[in-house]
């Protein structure tokens, strides 16, 4: 039985992130808890190391050294294996040339796993305008399956490709001396990289272009991104309050919702805080789309230095 459990496992987990042609692969990776507690819209406010899988320009923001490591645990329902993904990211400021950062995220599971190794680069211009650029490595294997009444092993499958991704940010300016007015756009998976074992061309990862608006204030933030995938879209929006300057503690929350054909979306909501240099951030997403399988739980730790 426990060999029909890792077959079931896996077409499972591969149908969930290959349903829509390549659409849903490596969707999951690089979705830290603060972005993702803001139902993902983060292109316009990009202003930390998840910049490096959201809008890479994002990047020039950061004016010191940075590093990012987190944990998540993925639809905790699935109790006949733990699905997780994590993330570890690391800037590194190079004076006037911009920002330089690097990193690697990836799913875990006993049958399957994905990987995603980024380098990123983005720097400023007329102080106004950010600009960068990511280039990503994308690996996902699937180790052999024992069928226990034939004795049979099947092939062991993995799969290798190059993506590239783009991205700016311009600061439209101060609304009512009041909130300041960001516009960020991304455009990810420029190249369309083909992550079919076969080559077939529905295993090639379609273009995902993004346009966010950003409200920024001293107290909070609120942003709303349009999101367009092959033959999808979405709507995220996503706020931040600052409740207390004691610790920089900040609570989030957001939507992502479908548009179309497709239904569903998923809710999410978070909070984070900085100690000693320390910042601490978590987030829960619940789909609508995946019933009876729980919420997913992220947690990173972040230093500056």
């Amino acid at each position: 039985m426990k060999g029909k459990t890792v077959i079931l496992l896996l077409t499972i987990w591969l149908g969930l992130i290959f349903s829509v042609s390549a659409q849903a692969g490596f969707e999951v990776l690089g979705k830290g808890p603060r972005p993702a507690a803001m139902g993902g819209a983060f292109t316009a406010l990009a202003n930390d190391p998840n910049a490096m899988w959201f809008n890479p320009a994002g990047l020039a923001q950061l004016q010191q050294r940075q590093a990012v490591v987190m944990y998540a645990r993925l639809l905790p329902g699935l109790n006949f294996d733990k699905l997780h993904n994590f993330l570890i990211g690391y800037v590194q400021p190079v004076g006037a040339l911009g920002n330089l950062g690097v990193g690697w995220c990836g799913l875990q599971a006993d049958v399957y796993s994905e990987n995603m190794f980024s380098v990123t680069y983005a720097r400023s211009w007329k102080d106004r305008l950010l600009l960068g650029i990511t280039g990503k490595w994308l690996q996902w294997s699937a180790e052999p399956a024992t069928d226990p009444e034939t004795g049979k092993t099947d092939q062991d499958f993995s799969k290798s490709s190059i993506g590239l991704d783009v991205g700016a940010i311009f600061e439209i300016g101060k609304f009512f001396d009041y909130a300041t007015l960001r516009v960020g756009v991304a455009a990810q998976n420029l190249n369309e990289p083909n992550i079919s074992k076969s080559g077939a061309e529905a295993g090639k990862m379609p273009r995902t272009l993004k346009v966010g608006l950003l409200v920024d204030t001293e107290t909070y933030l609120v942003e709303a991104d349009v999101l367009h995938e092959g033959d999808q879209t979405k709507v995220l929006m996503g706020f931040e309050l600052k409740v207390a300057s004691y610790y920089d503690f900040r609570f989030r929350g957001g939507t992502t919702q479908l548009t179309g054909d497709y239904e569903g979306g998923e809710f999410s909501g978070g909070f984070g805080f900085t100690v000693k240099g320390i910042a601490i951030d978590y987030a829960f997403l619940y789909s609508t789309q995946i019933k009876r399988v729980g919420g997913s739980h992220k947690f990173s730790l972040g230093y500056k230095f």
